[in-house]
C-alpha cells in the first residue's frame, strides 16, 4: 500500500511556498509515496507550486487534486502538465475533473 497527503492547506487562509516545501520534504524524509496539492480558487496554482516542490524533493510522487476542466484549454493544461512532470522527472500525476456547479459557477463565475 501506498500512503500520500495533502501538503499544502486546503482552506483560504492557506500557507505560503515556504511551507509547502516544508511539508513536501517532510512528507519525502517520513516515507510517505506522494504528496498532492488541491486546485482551489483562493490557493497558488497547483502545478506551478508543484514545480517549486518539484527542484526541492527528489523521491515524493507529486500530483494534482482536482483542476478543472472547465476554465483551462485542453492543450494549455497538457502543456503545463508536461513542463512539471519534466521538472519532477517523471514524478507527476495529473488529477483532472470536471469539478461541481459550486466550484465552477460560485467560485470561478463560469
Amino acid at each position: 500500500m501506498k500512503l500520500g497527503m495533502f501538503i499544502t492547506d486546503t482552506n483560504p487562509s492557506g500557507a505560503g511556498l515556504d511551507e509547502l516545501v516544508e511539508q513536501a520534504t517532510w512528507a519525502e524524509q517520513v516515507g510517505l509515496a506522494s504528496g498532492w496539492v488541491p486546485y482551489v480558487p483562493w490557493s497558488f496554482d497547483a502545478m506551478v507550486a508543484l514545480t517549486v516542490v518539484a527542484r526541492e524533493t527528489s523521491r515524493l510522487e507529486l500530483g494534482t487534486a482536482v483542476i478543472p476542466t472547465y476554465p483551462f484549454h485542453p492543450q494549455a493544461m497538457a502543456r503545463a502538465a508536461l513542463s512539471l512532470n519534466a521538472v519532477a522527472g517523471g514524478r507527476f500525476s495529473l488529477g483532472i475533473g470536471p469539478s461541481h456547479p459550486s466550484v465552477i459557477e460560485r467560485m470561478y463565475g463560469l
